[in-house]
Parts: structure tokens; sequence; C-alpha cells
């Protein structure tokens, strides 16, 4: 099976347009990776947000690689598919969607793939799972077999090194536990079981940009969550990492293929919640309404050297 690096470096001689559907802060883990990716090969790159690129008029010598903003998950935003069927629909070269995961909703990923890719131009079409359940997904699918070659490989943020983001942040500092539980629609459970005093955070949501979502993770001493590319960059970094589920499939198939070989611990959602430590027995003293202060815990993370910006 082809793998992404032997696929792009196939094409090296073409300019690659690096499409960002959007998504969070994770999300430009995938976009730094595929960044890298062409960077390593000596590969001509630029790169497009969502809306550039659909009002882009693309050349035929072009490579057009499509990745990241939940792209087939059928309750996003349906940035994926957009972005799918201009290129697919526009474009006359070769076009990679990278490796994602889908929702186990066949019949819907039937009619969203078959909306998405019933005017193909393109000369070749390469769509690839990163993990086994979505790969069999996409080959249950009529519209992607009629049309695409589908290929497995790892997260494409994986191509990273741990010196790539030391790169971009500057150095690593290890100050603290950090505890990522994701507070959307793909959480497993409700967040409110966090203990104050502890750096228990969403990073997707608490963070003010990429650099400082890379801090928040390159400072901390070890990083429990089932953010997905929270845990992916923790692993990178070589930080003692563990992952638990998320409300679909997507962390237990992406652990299971990529994370366990490299080291990443897994544990249920219901343990998750339970390995913080309590409160310190002091600051439990303090009435509800100032435990429950956001400059209180805001003072609280400064103290442990969670980064600010």
């Amino acid at each position: 099976m082809t793998k992404l690096s032997a696929l792009f470096s196939r094409h090296k001689d073409k300019k690659f347009i690096l499409v960002e559907p959007g998504g969070n802060w994770g999300d430009y883990l995938i976009y730094m990776g595929a960044q890298q990716l062409c960077d390593n090969l000596d590969i001509r790159w630029v790169k497009k947000t969502k809306a550039e690129f659909l009002s882009y008029q693309s050349c035929v010598d072009e490579v057009l690689y499509i990745n990241g903003g939940g792209m087939f998950n059928t309750w996003c935003s349906n940035s994926g598919f957009a972005c799918l069927q201009h290129a697919v629909t526009t474009h006359k070269g070769v076009v990679i969607v990278g490796p994602s995961t889908s929702s186990d909703e066949e019949a819907e990923l039937e009619r969203l793939f078959t909306t998405s890719l019933e005017d193909v131009i393109c000369a070749e079409l390469f769509v690839y799972a990163r993990e086994d359940v979505t790969f069999e997904m996409f080959n249950k699918l009529n519209p992607i077999v009629s049309t695409a070659t589908i290929l497995q490989d790892h997260d494409t943020a994986l191509h990273l090194t741990a010196n790539d983001i030391i790169k971009r942040v500057g150095h690593l500092k290890e100050r603290y536990e950090l505890f990522v539980y994701r507070n959307d629609n793909e959480s497993p459970l409700s967040a409110n079981n966090h203990r104050f005093g502890h750096v228990v955070i969403d990073p997707a949501q608490y963070c003010i940009s990429f650099e400082h979502w890379l801090r928040v993770h390159c400072y901390a001493r070890s990083v429990i969550s089932n953010r997905t590319h929270s845990v992916i960059l923790s692993s990178i970094l070589g930080k003692r990492t563990t992952m638990f589920d998320g409300a679909y499939h997507k962390n237990k198939s992406i652990w299971l293929y990529s994370l366990k070989e490299r080291g990443v611990k897994w544990i249920s959602a219901e343990k998750a919640y339970e390995v913080i430590p309590d409160t310190n027995r002091l600051l439990s003293l303090l009435p509800s309404q100032v435990l429950g202060s956001y400059k209180l815990n805001k003072l609280m993370f400064s103290i442990k050297g969670l980064p600010s910006n």
C-alpha cells in the first residue's frame, strides 16, 4: 500500500496546494505535519484556507492536498465535503485526501460522498484513512470505491518530530500534569468533574493561538487526554501520555493503529475522570462560588506554570 510520503515523493516536481478546511488548534498540527512532509521532500507548497480554496482556480500540474477540519464527520461543518467537491469538480490534476477518520453513519456518508463525487474531472483521486475502521468504511461506500484509490496511513501530524515542535516554540519546560478533557459534542462525559487547582482544560477552547496550544503541551510533564492531537503531540514530544475515548470510535481506532506502538497508554473515559487528583484540602474549605471563580482558576494555572499565551 502506498504511504503518503511515497505518494508525495512521486509528485515532488509539482507544486502542492495544501488546503486547510478549518477546525481547532489540533487541526493545525495536521497542517504543520503536511508542511513538514513537503519540506522534507523539497516540495514547493502554498496553503489555502477553505474560503481561499473555494474561489481558487488550480493548474493541472498542481497537486491538491486536503486534510483536517473534521473532514468526513457527519456532525461537523461540512468543510471537508465542500473542499473535496470543489477539488474533484474543478481540478484536472491529482487530488489527495489526507489520512482522515469518518463517522460510522454509512447511509449518511453514502449520500454526502455521492453529492461530493458526482462530477469528477480530476485525473487521479487518492483517499486515505488513518485507521482500520474508516478504511473499512471507505471500502463500503460506492462513490469512493468507484472514483478513488483508497489507501491507509498514519495521521499527517506524525511526520513531525520533537525538534520540529521545539523550533516553533523555543524549548520544553516540564511544570505540571496536564489533563485535557474535551468540552464539546465529542465529549463522552460531562466536564464538570474538574478539580480546582489542577491543570484540567480543553486547550482547543482555552488557547488563543496555535503556538499557545503547542506551549501548553510542551510545558507539561505528562498528558491525559481525549483530544486526539493533544495525545499525538505529547507522544511526539516523548512525554508520558494516556488516551481515553471520545463520543465515537476515532480515539480508540487511532490508538490501535498508530499510538499504542508509540507507548501511549489507554484507559476508559470513566477512569480518566477518576484519576484527577482531589482538590487540595485547604483549598476545598473555600466557598463553592470562590472555587468556581474563573479569575482564581487562572491564578492557580499561573502558579503552576501554565503559559498564558
